[in-house]
């Protein structure tokens, strides 16, 4: 079975169109995205809080939008139009999410970040990339 990665954006941006890999810069988004490139994820996808499902290399414009300040109904909605968006693509697999709860929390898969603090998450991640990488 296919292992699928999702990660968060990142508040972060660089200030031009980029392809989405190169355009958030947060500390958490980075390595979030080395960890799931050194884990050999089948497919790795990034979830934005204006876009919904981006891919590695789509070219995105920076924007100032996060989940954190939607409403319930609001981040239902957003998970909804990214289902959608994962069927229409034919995205199936394993799903691992590497985001905060707002981003994962009506989505089903393995969420090995659940109830870490930021801190704790960016630890979780120095740890995990010190195995294969030299920090």
């Amino acid at each position: 079975m296919k292992r699928i990665a999702f990660i968060g954006c990142s508040k972060r941006k660089k200030t031009s169109p980029c392809q989405a890999k190169d355009l958030y810069q947060g500390e958490l988004f980075k390595k979030s995205l080395r960890y799931c490139q050194q884990e050999k994820f089948d497919e790795i996808y990034i979830l934005s809080a204006k876009y919904g499902l981006v891919f590695l290399q789509d070219i995105i414009r920076p924007y100032e939008k996060t989940l954190n300040t939607f409403t319930e109904d609001e981040k239902k909605n957003w998970s909804n139009k990214v289902k959608q968006q994962i069927l229409e693509k034919n995205i199936s697999g394993e799903f691992w999410f590497f985001c905060g709860s707002n981003y994962h929390k009506y989505f089903e898969g393995k969420k090995p970040l659940f109830g870490l603090s930021l801190g704790y998450q960016l630890n979780w991640f120095n740890q995990k990339l010190k195995k294969g990488f030299n920090l």
